[in-house]
């Protein structure tokens, strides 16, 4: 399982067993530039070559806003869909640290 920490912009893997009061904590790691995230998923499909593993999406409430603005899909933007797209092979690597 993958969860995000709003409190402190870090994001945790955990290992969920049979029996759900088995729980492990495998690590923890930080997205360099994202803060204030409440938002990840991961999408388990190789995507080409940039994303062997699949891809990790985080949401980044920390991100400056773009230059235009204006409404996103019929909504006034509100400075929250901002995403970052990172393979998850590099998030990977950060629990041998």
């Amino acid at each position: 399982m993958l969860a995000s920490s709003q409190g402190d912009s870090s994001f945790h893997f955990y290992l969920i067993g049979r029996n759900v009061q088995h729980v492990q904590h495998l690590g923890s790691f930080f997205v360099d530039g994202v803060g204030d995230t409440d938002g990840v998923h991961y999408m388990p499909v190789p995507l080409g070559k940039e994303y062997p593993l699949g891809l990790l999406v985080v949401q980044n409430g920390d991100a400056p806003e773009p230059p235009h603005t204006g409404d996103v899909n019929g909504f006034e933007f509100d400075g929250s869909t901002q995403f970052l797209f990172i393979n998850f092979e590099d998030a990977l690597r950060t629990l041998g640290n």
